[in-house]
């Protein structure tokens, strides 16, 4: 792989996934399943160093921040993955964007009509849709940017 298209993974797929997380980690309420998962592996301590540094700044942020932002992180990375493997094919990558947008705005939907559980937010369905765009806006398969 070269080395723009490793800095290309690393920046449009890993980094969205990290920084996701991290504001789980961070700014989510800890009756999530995934604390347990920290308890159960010895990871309580380090996140809850975590958790207390970043505190602070909980009180200043949008609720949009820690709620929408981490599923827009997603869908963005996972059309970024899409994109950047499919690239080449622009007729097998229209298929497989569908998988990430049908994830992130599908589940949404179809949330909205109780046909999923969960609750529809309206910011994690523009998030979504802002994430697909972005993604597909930043790697356009048509040009091939990441190619060149």
């Amino acid at each position: 792989m070269s080395r723009k298209k490793t800095f290309l993974v690393f920046a449009h797929v890993f980094c969205p996934i990290i920084i996701g997380g991290l504001i789980y980690i961070s700014l989510r309420t800890t009756n999530l399943r995934m604390f347990n998962w920290f308890e159960l592996f010895g990871f309580s301590s380090i996140v809850l160093k975590l958790r207390e540094s970043i505190f602070p700044l909980y009180e200043n942020l949008p609720s949009w921040i820690y709620y929408s932002l981490p599923d827009g992180l997603w869908v963005y990375s996972f059309s970024s993955a899409h994109i950047l493997i499919w690239g080449n094919s622009f007729s097998k990558l229209k298929f497989w964007l569908l998988i990430p947008v049908f994830c992130g705005v599908g589940a949404e939907l179809l949330q909205f009509l109780n046909l999923l559980p969960g609750t529809f937010d309206i910011y994690d369905f523009i998030f979504s849709i802002m994430a697909s765009s972005l993604s597909i806006f930043f790697l356009n398969p048509k040009f091939k940017y990441y190619e060149r």
